[in-house]
């Protein structure tokens, strides 16, 4: 692995799914998209890289707005087709990986009290170079974290 000019890892970034990552599969075989649904039409698909910080404040800001964000995901939220976490020790970072049945399912989701919450604290949560996007499921050869990380590339919306 080599470093750029600001001394972070070139493997380290949206569009490069790390080596080392991990699925979380605490919600069973759910957890991997390869075993989602088929998927409506008028899916999106919903994708975040976030690149954690890891001194005490950040780590304790992430837990306190972690555990809201799944309990709600998990209840389940309405719309939501399928759920997948990804994250690399090396790189310091988690990935989320969501299908939603539409644009409105999701955006219930985002503009959510617990979802809301976790947004106002990404400055302190991230250091930097974090993204997220979404796009219609149409738009993906296939929904796996390869097709997804790939869209990255081509990113055009927020980075925090």
């Amino acid at each position: 692995m080599s470093d750029d000019e600001s001394g972070e890892d070139s493997n380290c970034v949206a569009e490069v799914f790390e080596a080392d990552a991990t699925l979380d599969l605490s919600a069973g075989e759910a957890g991997d998209p390869n075993n989602w649904p088929a998927l409506p039409p008028t899916a999106v698909i919903a994708s975040t890289y976030l690149r954690l910080s890891d001194d005490a404040d950040s780590t304790q800001s992430f837990d306190s707005v972690l555990g809201p964000i799944i309990a709600e995901l998990m209840a389940p939220a309405p719309g939501l087709m399928g759920l997948s976490t990804s994250a690399s020790e090396a790189c310091g970072s988690l990935r989320t990986l969501s299908a939603w049945e539409s644009e409105e399912a999701m955006m219930n989701f985002v503009v959510g009290e617990a979802h809301l919450a976790a947004i106002g604290q990404v400055s302190v949560i991230s250091r930097g170079g974090s993204v997220t996007g979404s796009w219609s499921a149409s738009e993906l050869e296939s929904v796996s974290w390869e097709a997804v990380v790939a869209q990255f590339a081509d990113h055009t919306g927020p980075a925090y």
